[in-house]
């Protein structure tokens, strides 16, 4: 947190977080301070975005206790992507991809319809992560394969 570059941070899976470490969320989302036998970090002004797999707030109550829980300002259930917000992500993602390409490189690319195969099964793709790895990792494929038979 010293290190940060902005007052948003995020910590991924607080559901994992063991309960002996409540106390320091109780000061941080209080004062806006962190301090231990070391550090004193100032987070006034902090946004917090936390990730979890809780299912609702009755669950997060349960699992974190009345006292945090109360603490969390909003809670947002997550959705999964349309199919045109998918389409959006992995157009841009083969963008960036092919981006680096030359001209040669990129007819092949352009020639084996990746980008379009990609586009008309988006909705298989539930997770944007392994999606992006996908798309990065046939276009290099195609391109190592290409290389190879030549």
């Amino acid at each position: 947190m010293l290190s940060r570059e902005s007052n948003i941070v995020l910590i991924d899976e607080f559901d994992k977080v063991h309960p002996n470490f409540y106390n320091a969320f109780y000061e941080v989302f209080d004062e806006g301070f962190y301090r231990d036998l070391n550090y004193s970090v100032n987070l006034e002004n902090t946004v917090f975005i936390l990730t979890s797999n809780f299912s609702s707030d009755d669950e997060l109550e349960k699992r974190v206790g009345p006292a945090i829980a109360s603490r969390i300002g909003k809670s947002i259930i997550f959705e999964y992507l349309d199919e045109e917000s998918i389409r959006k992500i992995i157009i841009k993602h083969y963008e960036d991809v092919t981006n680096e390409l030359d001209e040669e490189e990129m007819q092949i690319i352009e020639d084996s319809k990746l980008l379009s195969w990609y586009l008309n099964k988006a909705l298989a793709f539930k997770n944007i992560r392994i999606a992006k790895s996908n798309v990065e990792q046939d276009v290099f494929d195609l391109l190592t394969d290409e290389k190879l038979n030549n």
